[in-house]
C-alpha cells in the first residue's frame, strides 16, 4: 500500500477532526489507489457523520459501515485494527499531502484522455466521436468520475498547463561563462549531483550559484548537514561582499570604513533575496523531502540543494539493508522530489579515494562513494577536482548531461572569500552534445 495513503488513513483514525480539513482540501475516495483503502476511507467518512457528537472512531463501527467488498479485502476487524494502529500519523503533513495527491489523480486521468484523443485524431475520427471517447476515458478506472473540465478543449489546455508547470525552465546564471554557456538553463524535474573530494570547494560553488539565481528572482532552498546555518550565512556574506571570513564575524569592529560599509550594504541586499538556508541534522530522507515540499508550496522554491548526500539518513528499512541500499534510497528519493515538485534538485556528494590514486587526479563518474545508483538517478553530473593542491585552479567537468552538452574547464577559487571565477590561464575544452531524448508531448512528434 502507498505510504501516503497509510499516512492519511491512520491520521484520520487517530485524529478524527482532520477528516474535515482534508475534505476541504479536496480529498475524495478516488484519491486512494488501493481498493481496500478506498472502502476504508468511505466507511470512516460515513462513521464521522454518524458519530459527529462523540468525535471518535470505533473499529466495530467502521467494520459495520464497510460494504461486503471491503470486508473481503480486509479479512477481519483485527487486520483493520493493526493497520490503523501501527501507522505513524502526522496531522500537518497528512493535510499538506492531500492537494498533491488529488492533483496527481486528476493529471493521470487527463493524460489518459489526451492519449485517447491523440489516437482518435490519428485515425481520422470526427470531433464528436473524439469528445465522446475522451469523456469515457475521464471516467477513472478507480470507479468514480473525477470532476474534470467539461470540454475536450478545456481538458487539453489544463493538461498543457500542467505539463508546462512540471517542466518549468529555471534560468541559471552563475557568473562563470563556461558553465553558463554549457548549460544555458536548467529544467525543473532534474537532479544534479556535484561530486568532489573534501575541501575542493563544492559548498562554496553551490552557494554562489544559489545566490546568483536568487538575484534573478528564483527562490532557493539550501539544506546543510555539515555546517551551522550561521556559518553558511557568513560564507555567503563573504562571497558577495568580497571580504574575508573574519570581517563577517563582527562587522561593527571593522576598522576600515569602506569595508565596513560594503559589509552592511551587502547584508541588507542579501536579506531581501529569496534564499532559505536550513540544517537537516537528525532527519531522514522522508522527513527532508516532506519539509522541502512544504517550502515549495509556501515559498515557491525552484532550486533545492542538499549538502551533502552521504550525510542524509535513509529510512529505518534501508539502513537495516546496508549502506549501499541506504544511499540508493536517498538518491532515488531526491530524483522523485525533483519530478514531483518540478524543481531543480542539487545534491553534493563525496568521492571515494580512487581519483587520488590516479596520476592526473582526475575523477570519474564511478568515484561516487557508497552507491552506483547515484550515477543512474542523476540528470547531470558535475565533477570537481584540484590536481595541484597548492594551486587555486579547480578542474570542473560536466561529465553527464542527459539533455545537453558536456565538457570541462578550469576555475580559479578565491579562498579568502569563497568565490569561483573563470580561469585566465586555460580555455575550456570543447564540449560534446549529448543526445536529447524525445518528449511524448513534443508537437513535432505528432
Amino acid at each position: 500500500m502507498s505510504d501516503k495513503e497509510t499516512l492519511l488513513l491512520t491520521t484520520i483514525f487517530q485524529y478524527p477532526h482532520t477528516l474535515g480539513r482534508m475534505q476541504e482540501k479536496g480529498l475524495a475516495p478516488i484519491g486512494f489507489s488501493a481498493p481496500q483503502n478506498r472502502y476504508l476511507y468511505q466507511a470512516m467518512a460515513l462513521c464521522s457523520r454518524i458519530n459527529e457528537q462523540t468525535g471518535c472512531f470505533y473499529i466495530d463501527d467502521i467494520w459495520e459501515a464497510m460494504p461486503t467488498e471491503g470486508k473481503t479485502l480486509w479479512t477481519n476487524p483485527a487486520t483493520l485494527m493493526n493497520y490503523l494502529m501501527l501507522g505513524n500519523p502526522n496531522q500537518e503533513l497528512a493535510i499538506f499531502e492531500v492537494a498533491p495527491l488529488m492533483e496527481s489523480v486528476k493529471r493521470e486521468a487527463l493524460e489518459k484522455a489526451l492519449s485517447v484523443a491523440l489516437d482518435a485524431s490519428r485515425s481520422g475520427g470526427d470531433t464528436a466521436g473524439t469528445i465522446a471517447l475522451v469523456e469515457r476515458a475521464l471516467n477513472d478506472s478507480r470507479g468514480s468520475t473525477i470532476p474534470l473540465p467539461q470540454s475536450l478543449k478545456a481538458g487539453m489546455q489544463e493538461l498543457a498547463q500542467a505539463q508546462m508547470q512540471e517542466a518549468v525552465r529555471v534560468p541559471l546564471k552563475t557568473g562563470l561563462p563556461h558553465l553558463d554557456a554549457t548549460l544555458n538553463e536548467l529544467a525543473g524535474g532534474e537532479l544534479i549531483v556535484i561530486g568532489a573530494r573534501p575541501s575542493v570547494g563544492k559548498t562554496s560553488l553551490v552557494t554562489q550559484i544559489l545566490v546568483e539565481a536568487a538575484k534573478a528572482g528564483t527562490p532557493t532552498l539550501f539544506y546543510t548537514g555539515e555546517m551551522l546555518v550561521q556559518a553558511i550565512n557568513r560564507r555567503i556574506l563573504s562571497q558577495q561582499a568580497k571580504v574575508s571570513w573574519e570581517h563577517t564575524i563582527a562587522p561593527d569592529k571593522i576598522l576600515d570604513e569602506r569595508i565596513r560599509s560594503r559589509v552592511y550594504t551587502t547584508m541588507e541586499r542579501l536579506q531581501a533575496l529569496p534564499v532559505h538556508n536550513h540544517a537537516f541534522h537528525n532527519r531522514d530522507i522522508k522527513q527532508l523531502c516532506a519539509d522541502a515540499k512544504r517550502f515549495v508550496h509556501i515559498h515557491k522554491v525552484k532550486i533545492i540543494c542538499f549538502d551533502y548526500l552521504q550525510l542524509i539518513d535513509g529510512t529505518k528499512e534501508s539502513r537495516s539493508q546496508g549502506r549501499y541500499a541506504e544511499v540508493s534510497e536517498i538518491s532515488t528519493a531526491l530524483k522523485q522530489l525533483a519530478t514531483e515538485t518540478g524543481t531543480v534538485v542539487i545534491a553534493l556528494a563525496q568521492f571515494n579515494r580512487s581519483s587520488e590514486q590516479r596520476t592526473d587526479k582526475k575523477p570519474t563518474m564511478s568515484d561516487f562513494r557508497d552507491s552506483g545508483k547515484i550515477e543512474q538517478d542523476m540528470d547531470m553530473g558535475w565533477l570537481m577536482s584540484r590536481p595541484d593542491l597548492g594551486s587555486s585552479t579547480v578542474l570542473f567537468q560536466v561529465a553527464k548531461n542527459r539533455n545537453g552538452k558536456t565538457g570541462e574547464f578550469n576555475l580559479d577559487f578565491r579562498g579568502e572569500h569563497f568565490w569561483f571565477e573563470r580561469s585566465r590561464d586555460v580555455e575550456a575544452i570543447p564540449s560534446q552534445e549529448s543526445p536529447r531524448p524525445r518528449s511524448r508531448y513534443n508537437r513535432e512528434e505528432y
